[in-house]
């Protein structure tokens, strides 16, 4: 970049725009109009960048002959990283040289330097899409086209109240097998396409049954059968009607975790192994035994939804944890695996389309959609299909099912000192993640009416609610108050993963929060922030963010956390019940509510030096455990139901806000696909 002095149109850098004639700094999302000092500073970084510049140089040049000392220059780069969303431990913008200067690290260029880049680049592009047009993207087109015009097409083949998921078709596409979760077990429903009064309902007295797939030459339901914890691989004969069982398994509600594989006359599926990691297994008919197929590398990632290619070469499937979870490929021949996706997302179910393309569900753009990729180019092209997941191809490749997810979750209100319960909050959309303001005349909440997850503000005196934040392509949720009460922190989810974000209640201008790693539910405690590591190797740690210094709390394995009015924290740990408080000072761990399951991780929260926390079975309600008198107290029998944190108590503990899932649907589509 060559140096220069002179007023330039526009700087572009990141998703930053500046103009130093008019002092503009902006993005997609704020403007800030610089005084002239910032201007000055921002102006004389970017156009000397890459050099260094000195401080006797700002001094000579922004502030002239004023006399003035060297804390008018550091309060001035202090203030731009703020606008910058920067740091000075974590520079993304402006270095600091101690006692020489500073450095503007990114890559600015005018106008008119990206418009002879860009021309370059659509020459070069020119070229390589030459390429395309003639060896690749014929093929990588067609699919995707296919699909694309399948899902428009799409025709609901199921329309029963509840919830219809981890559908899959048959090798001729006459049937179908998906679970149904109608009574107080799951079921499995196999019905004809062709005639729907042709069903049949496969249940087993006190088990969960999940993940069927046809053994069609054995006239047969491979399955899994879940009681109690314990899970068994499962045959089910569709004319004795008598079940099997194979061996050992994991059930999962969420993820098919099984594949059948005809031409190996094998099933893959999900087990642990010696080490009681979560790992792919491979059930041989023919040999009557298992064996480990993969490893994931630590307990804190498991391996789900096994798939097997067409050609019978790879073998995909996902691995994650209850944040992330990525498609992963192993060479059935060689041994070899590695990742297809990356980043911060989560891949609940995928099936092969032909021996080179997947076709997937992710929430990578914000919102759950369907997928295509190509394994040999590890490119994704988005289908389309809003909730969508558990594809599945009959053996020729002409007729797709998946199953479209839509739930209707709203917010109530429980006083409890007239014992009432009333709706507040109530849309056809999800709205969850209630937050009461710390004086309590507030509270936002999350909703997905923006068709992705949006923040909101409610008023409790006037009865109106505001959008509050919406952003594009990204998904907003688990909103949190600081201790003024004019500030809210969000946990953000985009196509570059998960972070946090602070936005101004007033002013309605937001900042990202510079986290190195990727994180969730951050809490504002002072000029502290605390955050929940959120990624692909997840250890469940609380971050710790003060001046720009990223630490961790000595904890692992945390699924969700809170911070008590004397700074301790309270938190919930992803693969053991109970409820846990870690002392900041003594640095010591303790267990208070010992009978907590550890999957109702978002039914609980904390006020002042209270818990409230949902509990089940015989004395199924809200409870209260008050921490200093180690006491519970049923609070009422009002219970929270929905994905994602569903509770929040107001300062004074006479008001509790309460989510319900009040309406939850899953039907199952069915598309032709076009030759």
């Amino acid at each position: 970049m060559n140096n220069q002095t002179a007023k330039t149109d526009k700087w572009l850098f990141d998703q930053w725009e500046f103009w130093p004639d008019r002092g503009i700094l902006k993005n997609q999302q704020t403007e800030h109009i610089l005084s002239p000092q910032l201007n000055q500073v921002l102006e004389l970084l970017i156009s000397r960048a890459p050099s260094l510049v000195s401080r006797e140089t700002f001094l000579d040049e922004v502030w002239k002959d004023k006399f003035v000392n060297e804390g008018a220059l550091s309060r001035s780069i202090a203030e731009l990283r703020k606008l910058l969303g920067d740091s000075a431990a974590q520079a993304k913008y402006i270095k600091t040289f101690p006692k020489k200067g500073y450095q503007f690290v990114a890559i600015a260029e005018t106008d008119s330097d990206k418009k002879t880049k860009n021309y370059k680049k659509i020459a070069a592009g020119l070229v390589l899409m030459a390429l395309l047009v003639f060896i690749i993207w014929p093929k990588q087109e067609s699919v995707l086209n296919r699909l694309q015009t399948m899902v428009a097409g799409a025709q609901r083949v199921t329309f029963q109240p509840g919830m219809e998921q981890q559908s899959v078709l048959s090798d001729d596409g006459e049937q179908i097998a998906y679970v149904s979760f109608d009574n107080a077990f799951s079921e499995v429903v196999v019905s004809n396409l062709t005639d729907t009064n042709q069903s049949r309902r496969i249940s087993l007295s006190g088990f969960n049954l999940a993940s069927p797939d046809f053994i069609e030459e054995q006239q047969s339901i491979i399955l899994t059968a879940e009681q109690g914890g314990a899970c068994q691989l499962t045959q089910y004969d569709l004319k004795t009607q008598h079940f099997e069982a194979l061996a050992d398994c994991v059930y999962n509600g969420e993820s098919r975790t099984l594949d059948w594989h005809q031409s190996l006359q094998s099933v893959f599926y999900s087990a642990r192994d010696d080490d009681q990691k979560v790992a792919i297994h491979q059930f041989d008919f023919l040999k009557n035994s298992s064996q480990l197929v993969t490893q994931p590398p630590s307990a804190s990632e498991q391996d789900w939804s096994p798939k097997i290619s067409p050609n019978s070469q790879w073998l995909s499937f996902s691995r994650g944890n209850q944040n992330v979870r990525n498609l992963w490929l192993k060479n059935l021949s060689s041994g070899e695996e590695w990742p297809l996706t990356e980043g911060e997302h989560y891949s609940v179910s995928h099936d092969w389309f032909d021996d080179e393309h997947l076709l997937f569900d992710s929430d990578m753009n914000g919102s759950r959609q369907l997928w295509l990729m190509n394994i040999n180019e590890k490119q994704a092209m988005l289908v389309g299909a809003n909730g969508a997941q558990h594809p599945s191809f009959d053996m020729a490749h002409q007729i797709m099912t998946y199953q479209e997810v839509s739930y209707e979750a709203n917010i109530w209100l429980f006083d409890t000192e007239s014992q009432s319960m009333a709706r507040v909050i109530h849309s056809t959309k999800y709205d969850n993640n209630p937050a009461f303001s710390p004086g309590g005349q507030k509270f936002v909440f999350s909703s997905n009416r923006q068709d992705i997850g949006s923040i909101w503000l409610y008023d409790m005196e006037t009865g109106i609610e505001q959008l509050l934040l919406t952003l594009p392509k990204t998904k907003l949720t688990r909103p949190h108050w600081d201790e003024t009460g004019k500030r809210v922190v969000i946990t953000s989810n985009n196509s570059e993963g998960y972070g946090s974000l602070v936005i101004n209640v007033e002013t309605k201008e937001f900042q990202v929060i510079p986290f190195k790693q990727a994180n969730s539910e951050a809490l504002l405690w002072g000029d502290v922030v605390y955050a929940l590591s959120k990624s692909k190797h997840n250890k469940g740690q609380i971050l710790r963010l003060k001046d720009g210094v990223e630490t961790a709390l000595p904890v692992e394995g945390v699924s969700r956390f809170m911070v008590l009015s004397n700074g301790d924290f309270v938190y919930t740990k992803s693969d053991q019940d109970g409820i846990y408080r870690f002392n900041r000072k003594a640095l010591k761990e303790q267990l208070l509510i010992a009978h907590f399951n550890h999957k109702k991780f978002n039914l609980w929260t904390a006020v002042n030096q209270s818990i409230y926390y949902d509990q089940s079975g015989q004395y199924a309600g809200l409870w209260r455990y008050d921490i200093e008198a180690e006491s519970h107290e049923l609070i009422t029998q009002h219970r929270p139901s929905s994905v994602g944190s569903a509770l929040s108590v107001n300062r004074l503990e006479n008001q509790v806000l309460i989510t319900r899932t009040d309406r939850a649907e899953s039907d199952i589509l069915k598309a032709q696909l076009s030759q």
